[in-house]
């Protein structure tokens, strides 16, 4: 079919169209996470197609580079060890957030509103500090197996001995 057959193209022209698309799907990842959350916290409604088409986006795109042999494009992509300070940084921060998004629909739903302030405030600490240690783990766990598989991938790219035939 001549529809989908590859034409030559320029180099620039495809690294500036790849740039554009890059921001393009942040600003759209960012705008659904955005809406999933506020419609949480607004209705008290969690949004679970939106929730499930949002996260197939984010597996697709890092199966996707695990299976170049991508592990990562911040600071380190060619890194041979695993980049722990920032992933564990970028970890904690998103751990951080969790648990006070979890707090806010907890409160939002008014979970809390038959207890003491006491309670209120030690019930709003153990939310935190449960799902910042959860997110935290489970987030650095994902992200030391994604570095496994990218490097090991990217090995045996460079070896030659890949099953899709890239030398």
């Amino acid at each position: 079919m001549k529809l989908f057959a590859k034409k030559p193209a320029d180099e620039r022209v495809v690294a500036e169209r790849n740039k554009t698309y890059k921001i393009g799907f942040y600003v759209f990842t960012i705008g659904i996470l955005a809406d999933i959350l506020w419609s949480t916290v607004r209705d008290g409604s969690f949004q679970l197609f939106e929730w499930v088409v949002f996260m197939a986006a984010q597996i697709v795109c890092v199966a996707l580079n695990v299976r170049k042999g991508i592990a990562d494009e911040g600071a380190g992509p060619e890194a041979e060890t695993f980049p722990l300070k920032r992933v564990l940084a970028l970890s904690c921060l998103v751990g951080a957030a969790t648990g006070v998004f979890a707090c806010v629909v907890y409160a939002r739903q008014g979970e809390w509103n038959a207890l003491p302030p006491l309670q209120i405030a030690f019930a709003a600490f153990a939310t935190c500090l449960v799902m910042f240690l959860l997110t935290t783990s489970i987030l650095l766990a994902l992200q030391a197996v994604i570095f496994a598989a990218a490097k090991a991938r990217s090995k045996r790219m460079m070896g030659g001995s890949d099953e899709d035939g890239v030398e």
